[in-house]
């Protein structure tokens, strides 16, 4: 009768469990996945017809890059270049931006952490250089 009420420490390390897993996603997966499908998409397919501009105007510019796709290339590419892709972790909330003036190119730096041959756990920063929704350019430096 002692033990009524309480939990086993099954139980326990199972909510805890959930309770962490939580944490993780709310604070590294929600915000770049919130971004993208809080945000208003650049082209409206359901707009009220438009005149069309004339055929010397009218240009395909790349849609602008949401911060969540951003973040999600450019840290697949940080794992591309890491030595062990496996180690590399970085958190959304880090995530930098910058557009040039025309608006066409977009840099994401993002710093991560990430395992060496040595084992030794690395501070590392990536560059990502994009022209529309493509990576046009990715350095990635230690440091």
């Amino acid at each position: 009768m002692a033990n009524e009420g309480r939990k086993s420490p099954s139980e326990v390390l199972f909510g805890a469990a959930i309770g962490i897993g939580l944490l993780y996603f709310l604070w590294n997966i929600a915000p770049g996945v919130l971004w993208d499908y809080l945000t208003p998409p650049t082209k409206n397919a359901t707009a009220a017809p438009v005149e069309e501009k004339p055929a010397a105007i009218t240009e395909d510019k790349p849609a602008i890059l949401s911060p969540g796709t951003a973040y999600r290339l450019c840290l697949a590419r940080a794992k591309e270049l890491a030595a062990h892709p496996s180690t590399v972790s970085a958190s959304s909330w880090e995530l930098e931006i910058a557009r040039s003036e025309d608006g066409e190119t977009t840099y994401a730096t993002i710093p991560f952490r990430a395992k060496n041959s040595f084992n030794l756990e690395k501070s590392h920063t990536i560059i990502c250089k994009f022209d529309g929704d493509e990576i046009v350019q990715a350095e990635a430096a230690e440091g």
